[in-house]
């Protein structure tokens, strides 16, 4: 197993925008001509890819509705789960997407506006498959991008005067009623 721990990279933009950065991650093929080390046969790389799965787990947030303390949960995702052909090159998108949250959790508040949180998922996955081959030299690729999508939460409780005016408005209606 192997876990990678890089932090200082960035995403930004997407295939269209002048500033256009993202985060790769590819598994080749051993070659004895670039690769600088003797390699193992095709048939024994064949054997160890039809042997391999590739899982990546990294740490994913949500919006908890019911939760007022800390609205945003994180927890292990492990949705990302690939098992390796030979012969063939997957290639796989994952989609980071930038999601904010507003948020007006308070009784005595009066003023509109609120607590407003930014968090970040992978939400969405694309794959392909190709024959491998020197177009796609790759056994696997995962590409992470920005997504241009983006979700908005928003959550409010009532607030005391809300409660005062609704109580105020069924008052009033009681009293035409009874006349």
């Amino acid at each position: 197993m192997y876990c990678p721990n890089y932090t200082d990279f960035q995403i930004q933009g997407n295939i269209n925008s002048n500033s256009y950065k993202y985060f790769e991650l590819n598994i080749k093929r051993c070659n004895n001509v670039t690769s600088g080390v003797v390699c193992n046969t095709d048939e024994e790389i064949n054997n160890i890819i039809q042997n391999t799965d590739l899982n990546i787990f990294q740490v994913n947030t949500y919006f908890d509705f019911d939760d007022y303390e800390q609205p945003i949960k994180t927890y292990l995702d492990d949705r990302f789960f690939f098992t390796l052909i030979p012969g063939f090159t997957k290639t796989n998108l994952i989609k980071i997407q930038k999601n904010e949250a507003e948020i007006q959790d308070d009784y005595l508040a009066y003023l509109p506006g609120g607590t407003n949180k930014e968090f970040i998922t992978l939400e969405r996955f694309d794959q392909r498959l190709s024959i491998e081959g020197a177009v796609f030299p790759n056994i696997i690729s995962v590409k992470f991008i920005k997504d241009s999508h983006s979700k908005s939460y928003e959550r409010g409780v009532f607030t005391l005067l809300e409660v005062i005016g609704s109580v105020g408005v069924l008052w009033v209606f009681l009293l035409v009623l009874e006349e």
